[in-house]
């Protein structure tokens, strides 16, 4: 099954498209996507690691909604 994903995170826009695999890395597990291209992946860990900073001193992420509701299919 393939996903189509649009979102964005600290201001920046990210879509992608793929399969949902399970992966298994070291010490780590859980959910990812399948063949995202380089320039996207590298794009997405940096807001991911700046996510991680935010978090890590108890910030407020900027610029990004928080959605505590449940997914709909649009």
């Amino acid at each position: 099954m393939k996903f189509r994903v649009k979102c964005q995170i600290l201001n920046e826009t990210f879509e992608f498209e793929g399969s949902i695999k399970w992966i298994e890395y070291e010490t780590m597990s859980g959910f990812g996507f399948e063949k995202l291209n380089r320039v996207l992946e590298d794009r997405l860990a940096s807001v991911i690691n700046r996510l991680g900073s935010y978090s890590k001193n108890n910030k407020k992420i900027p610029d990004t909604e928080i959605i505590y509701e449940g997914a709909k299919v649009l």
